[in-house]
């Protein structure tokens, strides 16, 4: 992907909720927060999966009775921890050391909704899209008897991927709760090291949100 394929991605919610609007099908605004699993995944280290959070913002765009658009601007921490070990220096032990690497990353998932049931109905959802993603920051992190936070810039600044879940849409109150669960597969060797075999995320992430009408039901 180049990118002039990214920012199509990002321009096309726009364009196709201004042409849903303008057809006066119903459009909901979310605000969803919750927590993230991630892994670099790789074919030449044991990189385990380290914890994160996330939160953001959606639209959801009826195109059809059952059918729906919801490009999403989220907020995602992932990463991994790479090494677990018992570190001997000159003789000196520094016991068990973990070292993990933080990556902040502002997305736009574009996922294609699929939903039983009537509007102001409980709803089960499917979930599928591509995603975009920017890093905003990355850092390493080490905790044991050292304990040591520093900057890093080892991972690249634009990744893609696909995502695909599901999740449960409950009306309240003219307002709709929303519970999602998904997973993400990273498509872009995002490493910036010239040894170590490609490096892609993946990442589970389970968010509640809850949305409100802005056109229509």
């Amino acid at each position: 992907m180049n990118r002039r394929l990214a920012l199509f991605l990002l321009a096309l919610p726009l364009a196709v909720s201004l042409n849903a609007a303008s057809a006066q099908a119903a459009v909901t605004l979310g605000l969803k927060a919750g927590i993230t699993t991630s892994q670099l995944g790789s074919s030449l280290a044991d990189l385990k999966w380290r914890s994160g959070v996330g939160a953001g913002a959606s639209l959801a765009v009826d195109l059809g009775p059952n059918v729906a658009f919801a490009p999403e601007l989220l907020w995602l921490r992932k990463g991994s921890t790479f090494t677990s070990t018992n570190v001997v220096v000159g003789g000196l032990s520094f016991g068990k050391i973990e070292t993990g690497i933080d990556i902040d990353y502002v997305e736009v998932p574009l996922l294609l909704r699929l939903q039983t049931g009537a509007p102001g109905s409980p709803r089960l959802m499917l979930e599928a899209g591509p995603t975009v993603a920017f890093k905003i920051s990355e850092t390493l992190k080490t905790t044991g008897l050292v304990g040591v936070s520093l900057d890093s810039d080892q991972i690249e600044s634009l990744d893609y991927g696909i995502a695909v879940g599901a999740g449960l849409r409950l009306p309240a109150g003219g307002l709709n709760w929303t519970f999602e669960a998904r997973y993400e597969q990273g498509l872009a060797d995002v490493s910036k090291l010239p040894f170590g075999g490609d490096l892609k995320n993946g990442s589970v992430q389970v968010l509640a949100g809850l949305e409100f009408p802005l056109i229509g039901r």
